[in-house]
């Protein structure tokens, strides 16, 4: 009986012991999740790169027990293969790439390490472990257009961009429509800088199309440099990833805010569920991908209202962008009445809109 009785006690804390183990492996929560990003721009742009510091901010503030690290200024070439490998052999399960032109050194990683995740920006190429990121970001620029094309007094708007990557392309093409929907009679002097970061260059864009009548800069570029030439010269301007109404305090309209940190946190979660898949990530005003900063003073109300009733229609899909008549810049219809383009169709046009003044470079 009394050796029952001890195999009985052995037992009940057997289960007391197991039980407490249990207990004290959910209070230490989930498994520590190593989040890496690298960039191609420096985080002190005020731009691209804060934009995405800001996100990995946000989702280190919102994912349980995750650390996280970063690279900036890491070119596009073999150096970044170099980064993302140091990243995953020092057990880092989910990487963040944030350039077009890492595409090729994150499918080479990501084949050596199949265990990591990654994902990339603007990537057309999948693997198994490799998604896509990005934002829907010609709903803003189309939106901040709207304001553009309202206000301008000269019908001379000027557009800084960067690279004429099929991304930054179809913004451009979204600004332009939002620019003809309330102003048809408008004219958007398009300028490239060539470069993902040149504030000299941004900044000589800028001038570039005040010289010839703007009134309105806005931008595809990675720093103020265009916001802080048109508040030089007394004109508006219209910033692009972050607020730069700082840099603008009399001129700037509102920035088209490009908000990475609610799909981070998205991929991050999957990653630790292990529920990852490789597709494409695409976030817009609808999902909290994109919005506009605040508006400047100079904004009038009307102006204010209409971008406010044009921002829900797209939200609730009233309103299509890429909708035709469509036609390009020499005038020809590209896009007949009615049709409205899928994401990917508006992505692979490889031709400005109507209304715009400059090239393509090839």
């Amino acid at each position: 009986m009394r050796l029952m009785m001890n195999r009985i006690v052995l037992v009940l804390v057997l289960i007391a012991v197991l039980a407490l183990g249990s207990s004290f492996v959910q209070a230490q929560g989930p498994e520590k999740l190593r989040v890496a990003m690298i960039l191609a721009v420096p985080v002190g742009d005020a731009g691209w790169g804060l934009s995405h510091l800001v996100g990995l901010k946000y989702l280190e503030a919102r994912v349980p027990n995750v650390e996280v690290a970063y690279t900036e200024s890491v070119p596009e070439t073999a150096e970044a293969e170099r980064v993302l490998t140091e990243y995953a052999r020092r057990g880092y399960k989910l990487l963040i790439a944030g350039s077009f032109g890492y595409m090729d050194s994150t499918l080479a990683v990501a084949k050596r390490f199949p265990e990591v995740v990654i994902i990339n920006c603007c990537q057309f190429r999948l693997a198994p472990n490799v998604a896509t990121y990005y934002v829907k970001d010609y709903e803003a620029g189309y939106l901040v257009g709207i304001i553009a094309g309202k206000m301008t007094k000269t019908n001379i708007i000027g557009y800084v961009a960067h690279m004429p990557t099929p991304n930054v392309i179809l913004n451009t093409n979204g600004f332009a429509l939002g620019v003809r929907s309330v102003n048809p009679n408008a004219k958007i002097h398009l300028v490239w800088t060539q470069a993902w970061y040149n504030p000299a260059k941004e900044r000589e864009g800028a001038e570039s199309v005040m010289d010839v009548g703007a009134d309105i800069v806005a931008e595809n570029t990675d720093s103020p440099a265009p916001v802080q030439a048109a508040e030089r010269r007394g004109k508006f301007s219209i910033g692009v990833y972050t607020d730069m109404s700082t840099f603008g305090p009399k001129g700037n309209l509102t920035s088209a805010v490009w908000n990475w940190g609610p799909i981070f946190v998205d991929v991050a979660q999957r990653v630790r569920a292990g529920t990852f898949k490789s597709t494409n990530y695409l976030w817009g005003l609808k999902e909290g991908g994109v919005t506009l900063a605040p508006f400047g003073r100079p904004v009038p109300a009307d102006v204010r209202q209409l971008v406010t009733e044009r921002k829900q229609a797209l939200i609730d899909g009233s309103l299509f962008i890429f909708k035709g008549p469509i036609r390009d810049q020499s005038g020809t219809l590209r896009v007949p009445a009615g049709k409205v383009l899928t994401h990917q169709e508006a992505w692979s046009l490889g031709f400005l809109v109507e209304g715009i003044v400059g090239t393509l470079p090839r």
